[in-house]
């Protein structure tokens, strides 16, 4: 299941389009500069199609659009939609990765048990790649929530991100069944948040609610930098406990 899916359908919209522009943009600039017969046969043709223009008519309008001016602007406008399109497919590509996968796609988590609060978080942390001798990892679990700030500034977001709870450790990564991991092992305290789902998610979008939604991530750091990988961490179930009544014996 993707991490943010409607966000990545939308990143995935916004860097296709600008991805599809770029491509026409430089390719009628290389044919107006290249070959500018074929791109005034092709722009005849494409006039003709979209216009009731025939002949010389529809020839006449497509000789506008065959100026080596137009094409050295197109080159130098191109960076906009390369702009725009190198960062929607980016955060697309980030948007629908599944939870449990790094937003750079280079290392997993694989939990022994599913998390939950009040237990432990216990599992590998698959790497991508061989590390180098010697190489040690810092280990941060960290839940994060999003929360109105205290003292509201006009402008500024109407959310702050605070860290509800953050704990480190060092892993060196060890060779286990042909893969390099790391092993790690968290305590969750029984009152840290969990992942919220469904319609507990709903009172986060009311203008009126003082909490936003919490993210759980394990973040991986080497010298190449921060690998964050966000999790789901589920509600603890407790069963109900019945103390004897005193001075009764059990």
């Amino acid at each position: 299941m993707p991490r943010y899916p409607l966000a990545g359908l939308g990143f995935l919209a916004i860097g296709g389009a600008s991805a599809g522009a770029l491509t026409l943009m430089l390719t009628w600039a290389a044919m107006v500069l290249l070959d500018p017969a074929e791109a005034l046969a092709y722009g005849t043709a494409v006039a003709e199609h979209v216009s009731d223009l025939r002949g010389t008519a529809a020839e006449g309008r497509a000789g506008q659009y065959v100026n080596p001016g137009l094409a050295v602007m197109l080159i130098v406008f191109s960076f906009i939609p390369f702009w725009f399109a190198r960062r929607g497919l980016a955060l697309a590509y980030a948007n629908l990765l599944p939870f449990g996968v790094s937003q750079d796609g280079l290392m997993h988590v694989e939990f022994a048990e599913p998390p939950r609060v009040g237990g432990n978080a216990r599992g590998l942390v698959v790497l991508g790649h061989e590390p180098r001798l010697g190489e040690t990892f810092a280990l941060k679990f960290s839940c994060e929530r999003k929360q109105r700030p205290a003292i509201q500034v006009p402008g500024a977001s109407e959310w702050e991100i605070v860290d509800v709870h953050v704990e480190t450790k060092e892993a060196t990564p060890e060779l286990i069944g042909g893969r390099w991991v790391l092993n790690f092992d968290f305590a969750v305290p029984l009152s840290l948040p969990h992942t919220a789902h469904g319609f507990e998610r709903l009172p986060y979008f009311l203008p009126l609610a003082r909490e936003g939604p919490v993210s759980w991530a394990i973040q991986a750091t080497d010298a190449s930098g921060d690998h964050v990988i966000e999790f789901e961490m589920g509600r603890t179930t407790i069963d109900p406990v019945i103390a004897p009544k005193p001075g009764v014996s059990a």
